[in-house]
């Protein structure tokens, strides 16, 4: 078995993302961290041989933008709004963050003052396709989607812990802080 190598837009690879979403395999590109499509096929060049498909490897392909093309995407927003405050965040989380303990990147200018937000990321809802559109355009969005996440912690005044459920795009969760529960609390 060869790794195959990734190349056309229309390339088998591309198909098969295009199926597991299809199939509500949501956001397959998220879990793809180490994906890799074995052809049966010895037409491989030997120096392509074994090689690994990445989420690089799909933004390299154009099938998901860059980091960059994100960025400059959420700073088309509005100045003041949460898309464009995360444009100037780094990413700082890039696994599939489901059952993570995340605090959000609740900031001056995004809210009125600093507030600290912890959520666990529990169920993840695809983005709706306006309508007539049946495919999310190429390249697909980095961080697409949004999550239900249950408050954990909180010091916002409409946020309680444990009774709340907030829903929280992709694109901020991936600009949020994974907290270490373990190494927080031997800091206490």
């Amino acid at each position: 078995m060869f790794v195959h190598r990734l190349r056309q837009p229309d390339d088998l690879v591309h198909q098969l993302l295009a199926a597991m979403e299809a199939a509500h395999i949501y956001d397959v590109r998220r879990e793809l961290h180490e994906f890799a499509y074995f052809s049966f096929e010895s037409a491989v060049p030997a120096e392509h041989q074994g090689e690994l498909i990445t989420m690089g490897s799909l933004s390299h392909i154009r099938f998901i933008e860059t980091e960059e093309q994100e960025r400059a995407r959420l700073a088309q927003a509005p100045e003041g709004s949460t898309n464009h405050s995360l444009s100037t965040l780094p990413v700082t989380i890039k696994e599939w963050p489901k059952d993570l303990l995340v605090e959000l990147p609740w900031k001056s200018p995004r809210t009125d003052r600093a507030y600290h937000v912890v959520v666990v990321p529990i169920e993840f809802r695809k983005d709706t396709l306006p309508e007539g559109v049946e495919e999310e355009p190429l390249p697909r969005k980095l961080h697409s989607g949004s999550w239900t996440c249950a408050v954990v912690f909180s010091d916002h005044p409409s946020y309680r812990p444990g009774c709340f459920r907030i829903i929280v795009p992709a694109a901020e969760l991936a600009r949020s802080r994974r907290i270490d529960l373990a190494n927080a609390l031997t800091q206490s």
